[in-house]
Parts: C-alpha cells; structure tokens; sequence
C-alpha cells in the first residue's frame, strides 16, 4: 500500500502498490495525481524476470473512462507516437488477493481500496463473510444423517410389542384351529418375533412398524439398507443385550453413533428418516 498526498488538496490518498507511477483521480478534488514510485529493494534478474504484473490496459477498455487518466500529449504528424515505457513489475504480494467491482463503474478494484483508482468513488468496507450453515450431521461423526436417540428408539419399542401381541394372538389362534402341526404351537413366540424384525427391517421400508411411526430405520454402517441375514443376527444379538443387565440396550443413550450392543454385534446403524 502506498500512502501520499494529493498536490492540489493535500488529501491523504492510500492506494495498492501496482498502480505506482501512475496517474489517478483524487477522491476529493477529482483532479489526476501521480503515484509516487515504488521504492524496490535489489533483485536478482531471473527474480525480476518472474514476477506477475496485471495487465490493467486489457481490463479497461471502454470509452466511458479513461486507462489510469492516460495524459500523455499527442503525436506530431509525421512522427511515430513515443514508446510507451513497460509497465514495472510490482511485487507478488501486492498483485495478489481478490479484487471487487466498483459501485460507480462496476470496474475491479483490489479488495483493500479506499477508492476507485478510475473514477474517484469511495469503495464500501468489506463485511466478514459468515459461514454458510453446515448440512445438518450427528454429533462427533461425519455422516449426513442423524442418528435416532434413545428414547425415540425406546418409543418404537414399545409400538412393536403392541403389534407383536396381536399378531402373537392372531397366529396362537390359527394353531390352535388346525391342531399345532408338528409341536409348531411351543415356539411360535420366537418364531414370530424373528420374522416379523428380520423381514420388516431388510425390506424396502428398512423398519417395524414401531419404527415408521417414529421416522427411524435401521441400516448398514454405510446407511445402506441390510440384507435378510444380518437383520436376523441384529435380532438375534438382542439376547446378548438382555443378558448385560439391559445395559446392551442403554448403550444407546451414550455412544457416539447412538448404537445399541446388538447394533454394533451386526455392524448395523438406526437412524433418523
């Protein structure tokens, strides 16, 4: 950034180091004055011949303004115009960082302006940008779905065994109509009970009853849906959690992916719709 005086108002102007040597507009008298050089330490030529410069003249081309308040004086005719000398390269770190448009004239201006080197307009003040609110994720993990808490999970529980006493009742009903072939009648409870989370779970819905009504289903570790098999072994991993004391089932109340002892035994997750 190079500060000076403008030589007409004695304005203090502030302007980014690339424009060294060049004229401009002052903010407060609109009249041009020239940018003191820029006083540039020694630099090995290999250095020098590989630094960036923005080419400026390419950018602003339009009648409406001038590039930079070109003042140079005309050529004579019958002479060929002076050469323009070239442009001195600016250091690296002074070209770099964003640029935004000028309210006035909508021309890019480096984003730590004061004022539009073109035109003479006040540049707004840059506002922090606020971050954009994350895609909703369960705590301490890095999935893009929620995981179903404990108590919703002990609701769906409860809605199951009402489902499951009916249909208990219905198939209890039928065996005894046709006689209990083959001594099915003894193990009906747990045959029932198998069928009815193992099919539920590994079909389409990817839930109970219990669980579609309170928007949760069950998955693989990669929220894919789960085969016949391990829904079995998840049910069946559930004897397990009963015999811990029950604290197989309150796992679910403190781990990080809301798992219960069974859900991790068959690799499975629950969580929310």
């Amino acid at each position: 950034m190079i500060k000076f005086n403008c030589s007409k108002c004695d304005k203090k102007i502030g302007i980014p180091g690339e424009y060294a040597g060049k004229l401009v507009r002052c903010p407060r008298c609109k009249q041009p004055a020239r940018v003191p050089e820029l006083e540039l330490e020694p630099i090995d030529e290999f250095v020098a011949n590989s630094l960036i410069t923005d080419d400026l003249d390419s950018q602003d081309e339009s009648p409406d303004f001038p590039n930079l308040l070109d003042y140079s004086q005309p050529s004579q005719p019958g002479h060929a115009p002076a050469s323009q000398p070239a442009p001195q390269p600016s250091s690296p770190w002074e070209t770099a960082g964003p640029k935004i448009p000028c309210p006035k004239c909508n021309r890019s201006v480096p984003a730590d302006s004061e004022f539009c080197v073109l035109c003479g307009s006040p540049m707004p003040t840059p506002q922090p940008q606020m971050s954009q609110p994350s895609q909703r994720r369960s705590a301490r993990n890095n999935y893009d779905f929620a995981f179903a808490g404990f108590w919703r999970r002990f609701a769906a529980i409860i809605l199951d065994g009402f489902v499951l006493s009916e249909l208990q009742f219905a198939v209890t009903k039928g065996l005894e109509a046709i006689g209990n072939p083959l001594g099915v009648f003894d193990f009906s409870g747990i045959i029932v009970t198998w069928l009815y989370f193992a099919i539920s779970e590994c079909s389409d819905a990817q839930a109970t009853f219990g669980k579609r009504a309170l928007g949760i289903i069950v998955t693989d570790l990669n929220g894919n849906k789960v085969s016949f098999g391990r829904a079995s072994g998840r049910h069946f991993a559930k004897i397990i959690s009963a015999f811990t004391l029950l604290i197989g089932y309150l796992m679910a109340a403190f781990t990080s992916q809301k798992q219960t002892l069974h859900d991790k035994i068959a690799g499975c997750l629950v969580i929310q719709k």
